[in-house]
C-alpha cells in the first residue's frame, strides 16, 4: 500500500515542521526583541531631548528672573530720581517767585529814585 503512510516518516515530518516552526518563533522573538530595543532607544533619545529642553527652559527662566530683578531695581531708582526732580522743581519755583518779588521791590525803588 503506497497510500498508507509510514508512522516513522510522519513523525520525522512533524518533527521537521516543529523545528521549522520553532525557528520561525525564534525569528519572531528576535524581531520583537529588536523592535523593543529600538523603541527603548527612541524613548531614551526622547527623554534626553526632554531633559535638555527642561534645562534650557530652566536657564531661560533664571535669565528672565534676573532681567525682571534688574528692571525692578531700575524702576525704584527712576521713581527715586523722579521724586528728587520734583523736589528740585518746587525749589526752583520758590526761587523764581522770590526773585520776581525781589525784582518788583527793586523796580519800585528805581521808580522812587
Amino acid at each position: 500500500d503506497e497510500n498508507k503512510e509510514d508512522p516513522k516518516q510522519e513523525e520525522n515530518c512533524n518533527s521537521a515542521v516543529g523545528i521549522h516552526e520553532g525557528k520561525h518563533k525564534d525569528v519572531d522573538l528576535e524581531e520583537d526583541l529588536r523592535r523593543a530595543q529600538e523603541t527603548i532607544s527612541n524613548l531614551l533619545e526622547l527623554l534626553n531631548d526632554h531633559n535638555n529642553n527642561t534645562e534650557a527652559l530652566k536657564k531661560e527662566i533664571k535669565d528672565i528672573q534676573a532681567i525682571r530683578k534688574r528692571e525692578r531695581k531700575e524702576l525704584r531708582d527712576l521713581k527715586k530720581a523722579h521724586g528728587e526732580l520734583q523736589m528740585e522743581v518746587v525749589e526752583h519755583k520758590q526761587d523764581v517767585a522770590f526773585l520776581e518779588e525781589e525784582l518788583q521791590v527793586f523796580a519800585a525803588q528805581m521808580k522812587q529814585d
